[in-house]
């Protein structure tokens, strides 16, 4: 009784982890199953203090520097790194440090007022788009940081959407607020315009002078921040009300941004309406309501508070660490995660859109118990990220989201994709992450994020079940996390061993690096036999060589990069084909009927999937004529083999994409294998495709120019003459005085390769690009003719 109630007297300060340990091992003993509970209690206790967060943000936005200052102040560091001189903790990597960008996210753990943060610092460039996604799969909340003088960017766009897709809160720091063309309202009105759709909550004004920001005030509170020391690490706060140094408009806009603040979170937040709405101003509201209701609005993502500083001269950190801490959701916050099963699908054919294909699987997914889980019944853990150690082996970054994992315990290894475990396997070693360095620890606990040693087996996505899970849901079927799929390559080049003693070297190191990176693929060319390389873009193919060379010591040499195009139909068909087969001396028979059209409209996702429906009646006779469970498998490897047909396209081998697929009919013997249907229809699909017109897509992007006023033209006529861009705005920026354009451009993706190096030529070094993919488009009469002609000629 008397550690439980020392326990609960604790609950907003955690015990220090040795002595928590040795009371709760006490408690255990004494108290039996009691014991357990109190642990349960502690975690709970300690997972409501964890934050789980990333920083995301476009390239150059600050997202290192902001890290290193956040570790700096929480005393996790004695210096905070410098991006320039390759001291960061975060960009430990050669490429990165030779390149002052971040290439791939790393993860590191602090405290900060009796929380404890679990960061992932992610890439900015549009190359590394894949780590951003990997990471943001398993956070709880994220800093987006904008730049103060060029608000949202291409890739801030695309890093945000991606948090929206995920369900992820965040707050807006608005960095670099110390240049002289800084603007919170001019980023908070870009964020407006181009990602609408959340409410921003500004909780800071900033007193600029000169280029320097030399305090911000925080609305809640009516306080002035300054910060002192060498680097910013003591901050003072004084009322607004008693600050000499304050101007009439400084008060002015802190009593009008306060104004607003409150009126932005009764729009948003109805207990903090009724509150607002009984008040004749808002000095009557407290701070805690204030901050309740930003909390509220923060994690169901209705609004997003806004801060402001300047990172690389220490200024806004500590207020921001603070924010995280106050506004964005800990681990037993967010809603729980659904476990799937092979029976939680809604049908044997994933893509279908009609509900006469519908019904049937899902009657029958309702007789099954196991239709779902619940992470509550055992130990469930997702692996986002595998990297290879060249001592420990693969190390294997890991979010726990239910229950516990220890040294020593064996884990189901259970894929996604192929629904089933792929193998039991021993934890080894658990290493807690700070950039490059590793320190172990002996047990993850719920929320918790750290890397595992000894899992041979397990890929990006994979969902570890702890082996005495089976014991507790007294069932066998593999469950596993929601994982998606990531982005196609959209980059390639051929790749060659130096010498024939290099090959062996260069094919182990590919398949490494394949595993560390699931955006990177390796093929063969059918018609070449070249290995092409497949990637995101010139920068990450160029990086990935360069590891080749540097870390592998694997002589060998890059071919010319060349672009990933697709193909589509312009027409439809309608197509059958009929096979048999004599397997084990039985006869296997299969007729199938498929319905092949066009897809109206652009195509503006880069994963898109072909949509393959089944017709109500052929199911409902297949099932009359096989049952329901055997049905299900043939149409499955049906839909399995149409699109392994779609994969290789008949004009130049590219995926084919833009169409839809119904299988019309379906006539199966009962003594039929699945093998005989799936290369029926496969040869069916085949065929089909060659009946008809084809037509070669090219990937198109949205690009954004930034140059001075007295290159615009030079860029202009490149961009529409000699790389057949279509220019869709050209927008006027007054930066720091200076006369500064920016050129909105839809450009094919062939054409975007080597443009780093022409634009900083046209423009003697001052002109930037950013790029995003916008649709696939089809490709005009005469580069489709040479394409086809020589595809290596473009």
């Amino acid at each position: 009784r008397a550690l439980s109630v020392r326990t609960e007297s604790r609950a907003e300060a955690p015990f220090p982890e040795m002595l928590s340990c040795r009371l709760l091992r006490s408690s255990q003993s004494l108290l039996g199953r009691k014991g357990s509970f109190l642990r349960q209690r502690y975690m709970s206790t300690a997972g409501k203090n964890i934050r789980n967060i990333g920083i995301i943000a476009h390239v150059d936005a600050g997202k290192t520097t902001t890290t290193e200052r956040m570790l700096f102040y929480a005393g996790k560091i004695r210096n905070p790194g410098d991006v320039d001189t390759g001291t960061t903790v975060t960009d430990f990597l050669e490429e990165e440090r030779k390149r002052g960008i971040t290439i791939q996210s790393a993860c590191t753990a602090f405290d900060w007022k009796n929380h404890q943060i679990n960061l992932i610092d992610t890439p900015g460039h549009v190359d590394f788009t894949v780590e951003v996604e990997r990471a943001v799969r398993v956070l709880d909340g994220a800093v987006a940081i904008v730049d103060a003088v060029s608000g949202v960017q291409a890739q801030t766009e695309t890093v945000w959407r991606q948090a929206d897709r995920h369900n992820v809160p965040r707050i807006l720091f608005i960095n670099k607020m110390d240049r002289d063309d800084g603007s919170v309202e001019r980023s908070v009105e870009s964020l407006k315009h181009r990602l609408p759709g959340k409410t921003p909550l500004i909780i800071q004004v900033a007193d600029v002078k000169d280029g320097s920001l030399e305090r911000v005030v925080d609305i809640r509170t009516m306080q002035v921040l300054e910060w002192q020391g060498e680097k910013g690490q003591t901050l003072v706060s004084t009322p607004l009300s008693e600050y000499a140094k304050a101007s009439d408009i400084l008060r002015q806009n802190a009593a009008n941004a306060r104004t607003s603040l409150l009126e932005m979170l009764a729009e948003v937040d109805d207990e903090f309406c009724e509150l607002f709405l009984g008040v004749e101003d808002g000095n009557g509201i407290m701070l805690e309501d204030i901050d309740s209701a930003l909390q509220r609005a923060t994690q169901s993502m209705l609004g997003v508070p806004v801060l402001c500083g300047a990172s690389l001269r220490n200024r806004g950190v500590q207020p921001l660490l603070d924010a995280i801490c106050r506004y964005l959701p800990s681990p037993l916050d967010r809603p729980p995660k659904l476990l799937q099963t092979p029976y939680s699908t809604s049908s044997p054919t994933p893509d279908t859109h009609k509900e006469e294909a519908k019904s049937k699987p899902t009657k029958r997914k309702k007789k099954t118990k196991n239709s779902g889980g619940s992470l509550s019944e055992g130990s469930y853990a997702q692996a986002f990220k595998v990297t290879h150690d060249p001592h420990r082996g693969p190390l294997v970054f890991t979010r726990v989201y239910s229950g516990s994992l220890r040294v020593g315990g064996t884990v189901a290894c259970v894929s996604p994709s192929e629904q089933k475990v792929v193998g039991m396997e021993r934890i080894q070693k658990i290493l807690q992450l700070h950039g490059d360095e590793l320190t172990e620890i002996k047990e993850l606990k719920a929320g918790d994020i750290a890397a595992i040693v000894g899992l041979k087996a397990v890929r990006t996505g994979y969902t570890l079940a702890l082996e005495e899970n089976k014991k507790k849901t007294k069932h066998d079927i593999p469950c596993w996390l929601p994982h998606d799929d990531f982005m196609p390559p959209v980059f390639y080049a051929s790749i060659e061993a130096d010498s024939g003693s290099d090959q062996r070297a260069l094919d182990t190191a590919l398949e490494q690096l394949m595993l560390e990176d699931p955006s990177l693929s390796v093929e063969e060319d059918k018609e070449t036999g070249q290995t092409l390389l497949k990637g995101m873009g010139e920068l990450h193919l160029e990086v990935v060589f360069n590891r080749l060379i540097k870390d592998f010591k694997v002589g060998a040499r890059l071919g010319k990069m060349r672009v990933a195009y697709r193909e589509t139909i312009l027409q439809g068909t309608t197509y059958s084909k009929q096979l048999e087969h004599i397997i084990k001396g039985a006869t296997s028979s299969a007729m199938v009927k498929l319905s092949i059209l066009p897809v109206e409209g652009p195509i503006t996702d880069p994963k898109h999937i072909i949509p393959i429906d089944i017709n109500s009646d052929a199911w409902d006779k297949l099932e009359l004529s096989l049952g329901e469970k055997m049905a299900t498998t043939h149409v499955e490897e049906a839909i399995r083999s149409i699109r392994d047909a779609f994969s290789y396209g008949p004009s130049l081998g590219y995926p084919v994409i833009g169409v839809k697929v119904d299988i019309q009919d379906l006539e199966i013997t009962p003594s039929s294998n699945p093998s005989t249907t799936g290369a029926c229809t496969f040869q069916c699909a085949i065929d089909g495709l060659k009946q008809l017109p084809g037509q070669i897509l090219e990937p198109i992007v949205k690009v954004s120019v930034r140059v001075p006023n007295e290159f615009m033209g030079a860029v202009l006529s490149e961009i529409t003459s000699l790389r057949r861009g279509q220019v869709a705005e050209v927008s006027q920026l007054d930066k720091a005085g200076a006369a500064v354009c920016i050129i909105h451009a839809e450009i094919p993706l062939a054409e975007m390769v080597g443009y780093a190096t022409a634009l900083r030529a046209s423009t003697q070094g001052n002109g930037t690009f950013e790029m995003s993919f916008l649709l696939y488009r089809h490709v005009g009469p005469d580069l489709q003719k040479k394409l086809i002609e020589d595809p290596y000629s473009v």
